[in-house]
């Protein structure tokens, strides 16, 4: 490929015969300087590396180790490099950049001095318990403790949801299957929307406030109604979205 027309210019011509610099000074009228070119047979400066010279009297390898910072340049190419360690005191670390290691140099690009401790941690909270260490979990106490703290409350919601659940009679328990199994393809009770995949049985009035799983306190819900309904009463549930309705038309 041509290069460009000003001697000692070693750029590939563009346009007119001249590299994009030249061309540019010479259409904007700025004074055109001839390149003054290094001789072919200048070689690197590293002692025992006689490839020609790439930039800053460097070959084109040991240019590109002066560029990263992390290797020494005066080591010849195919020698293994030292390993440097860091420049502070008392850090046996490997070097990484710019003299430090890894964790000095994130403390000098962080705090801009490479030996600055470490951010105070947030404090640490122990269990509220005489004589015990464990760092706190909830309401003041350590996982066991937590747990055994809330177990009899567990215990007694559990075996209360349960009797509601339970029914006495076999042939009502019966009726509650059967009649989980007919509103498979019933529409939501509350909004009338059909969700094939999305769609729940769900408690008229909730078992949190008295209901039981009687079939007569069962209805067909889809998902999003069932979700907000959350412990709300079926009349209570109605009542909102009659709300939202007039929010909404007014």
């Amino acid at each position: 490929m041509m290069k460009c027309g000003l001697p000692g210019c070693r750029q590939n011509a563009k346009i007119r015969g001249w590299c994009d610099k030249h061309r540019e000074q010479i259409d904007s009228g700025e004074p055109v300087y001839y390149a003054v070119s290094k001789p072919a047979s200048e070689t690197c400066r590293i002692p025992g590396c006689d490839r020609p010279t790439a930039s800053k009297e460097l070959c084109r390898p040991h240019y590109k180790r002066s560029r990263k910072g992390r290797l020494q340049i005066d080591m010849p190419i195919g020698v293994k490099t030292v390993t440097v360690g860091c420049k502070v005191d008392g850090c046996e670390r490997a070097h990484l950049a710019k003299g430090y290691c890894g964790t000095h140099y994130n403390y000098l690009m962080k705090y801009g001095k490479p030996t600055t401790p470490n951010p105070p941690r947030r404090k640490v909270f122990v269990c509220t318990i005489p004589d015990c260490a464990e760092p706190h979990s909830a309401l003041g106490f350590c996982v066991k403790h937590y747990r055994k703290a809330t177990r009899p409350a567990i215990r007694s919601s559990n075996s209360n949801r349960r009797a509601r659940v339970k029914l006495s009679d076999p042939f009502e328990r019966k009726c509650s299957v059967w009649a989980r199994e007919d509103m498979k393809d019933e529409p939501c009770w509350y909004c009338g929307a059909f969700i094939p995949g999305g769609m729940h049985v769900d408690h008229a009035i909730p078992l949190a406030k008295g209901g039981t799983e009687n079939w007569t306190n069962l209805v067909h819900a889809c998902a999003p109604c069932n979700l907000r309904k959350n412990a709300k009463t079926e009349r209570e549930f109605f009542a909102l979205l009659e709300s939202e309705r007039l929010a909404s038309n007014t």
